[in-house]
């Protein structure tokens, strides 16, 4: 069943941080997530337990939970600058992890793995979209999450392109970066040359050719008068998913 999602960045980023960081990768992936600086953060594997996690001791220390295979970090000081750990999954995938201490809850960080490290882990289809194992994966909330991070330029991998995109519009749009993944994101920016009010349905044609099928859609402003700009953010993923 296709999914569409269209966003008003405002409100996005308006919202409180989330609790729950669901974060897809593959071998080797290098990940940021927001750590609870005063608080519990729970690591998991969706669908697998975590073998080994390692990084600096005098940063953190880990309280693991051998019946769920998931761990428990807390930090150990106030330090406020990001740090890296690996993090092993009992298949053996690898993933980097960069922690960023934040002043907010105790939460939960999932790791789901997708592709080949899907199949070592026993999850349907290749991909982490969908179900897995039986449960339903929450779409929604990952497409918020992925948009949030574009925004924010906290969504590891990007590529830039700095491209002019003919959409149809009064205005220039611009593909300004570009991610790959199982989810493919591009942060657009589009100037307008008469006022008017966008509606993010006109950027659903924004395939560029790579035969992919948009899914969610969001942006800064709605409403734009001459020589105004505004930001696009656009997530993609094959027809179907």
């Amino acid at each position: 069943m296709k999914l569409k999602l269209y966003l008003l960045l405002a409100l996005l980023l308006s919202a409180p941080a989330m609790a729950l960081q669901n974060l897809p990768v593959s071998d080797g992936d290098s990940v940021t997530v927001g750590v609870s600086a005063d608080e519990l953060t729970r690591f998991s594997v969706e669908g697998g337990r975590i073998a080994r996690i390692w990084g600096p001791d005098d940063r953190f220390a880990v309280e693991p939970d051998k019946d769920s295979g998931q761990l428990f970090m807390r930090l150990l000081d106030k330090r406020t600058e990001p740090f890296s750990v690996f993090v092993k999954d009992e298949r053996g995938g690898t993933y980097t992890i960069q922690v960023r201490p934040e002043n907010m809850p105790a939460g939960s960080v999932v790791l789901q793995p997708q592709g080949d490290a899907n199949a070592r882990l026993g999850v349907g289809g290749g991909s982490y979209l969908g179900s897995t194992q039986g449960r339903p994966y929450n779409w929604v909330k990952t497409l918020k999450e992925m948009v949030r991070n574009m925004a924010l330029g906290t969504l590891p991998g990007a590529e830039a392109i700095n491209q002019t995109v003919d959409a149809g519009l009064p205005g220039k749009l611009v593909l300004l970066e570009r991610y790959s993944g199982a989810l493919a994101g591009e942060v657009y920016e589009f100037t307008a040359d008469a006022e008017l009010i966008l509606d993010e349905r006109q950027f659903e044609a924004l395939t560029g050719g790579d035969g992919l099928d948009v899914k969610a859609v969001a942006m800064d402003e709605l409403q734009l008068t001459v020589g105004q700009t505004t930001r696009v953010y656009v997530i993609k993923s094959e027809d179907g998913l």
